[in-house]
């Protein structure tokens, strides 16, 4: 990305996050997978509640940020996000794309719009490897619309190797198998 520069970031987040803003992923409907288990301290996950999937999942990540008057032990500031976006970008992925269905959409109490989406993919790219996650996805907006909760709750995900990455080594193989027989 030829922007991922941290003032870049933080505009995108001011522009588009509310200063109360928090992002949760959670991964407790993976099951019994290895891949998450151990990830996160206990004391989130004694903490933690998925209103997604409504469940206490032991496994999720809660990126919590708030303005600095309300810091907690589990909170940080909405700093913290233009950072994370930068060092996301610095480690190699080159696209975060989202495909999602027909939300369903209501007001709380708050005045807040409310999108629930019971079908949501979002995708990593990177150069060599695509990671696919399916799940559910919440975004609480103000009333103003900026973003005051990103929740996505995954079902399970995939890590796909782009074909012209297996091809080349496939022809490889096959020919020092061909080789290797002619002796």
């Amino acid at each position: 990305m030829q922007d991922n520069h941290i003032e870049f970031w933080r505009k995108f987040v001011a522009e588009f996050f509310a200063p109360i803003a928090k992002k949760r992923w959670c991964v407790s409907l993976y099951g019994n997978s290895r891949q998450t288990n151990g990830v996160f301290p206990q004391l989130l996950q004694d903490i933690w509640h998925c209103e997604i999937c409504n469940r206490k999942p032991g496994r999720g990540f809660g990126m919590f940020f708030l303005s600095p008057l309300q810091l907690d032990i589990l909170w940080t500031t909405v700093e913290v996000l233009p950072r994370l976006f930068k060092i996301k970008y610095d480690s190699g992925t080159l696209e975060e794309n989202l495909y999602v269905d027909m939300p369903r959409v209501y007001h709380n109490a708050n005045g807040q719009i409310i999108l629930d989406y019971a079908k949501a993919i979002q995708e990593s790219v990177f150069e060599h490897l695509h990671v696919v996650r399916d799940g559910q996805l919440r975004i609480v907006f103000s009333p103003d619309l900026k973003i005051c909760y990103w929740e996505f709750c995954a079902r399970c995900h995939e890590e796909l190797i782009p074909r012209r990455l297996i091809v080349p080594q496939k022809l490889g193989t096959q020919g020092v198998l061909e080789g290797e027989g002619r002796r």
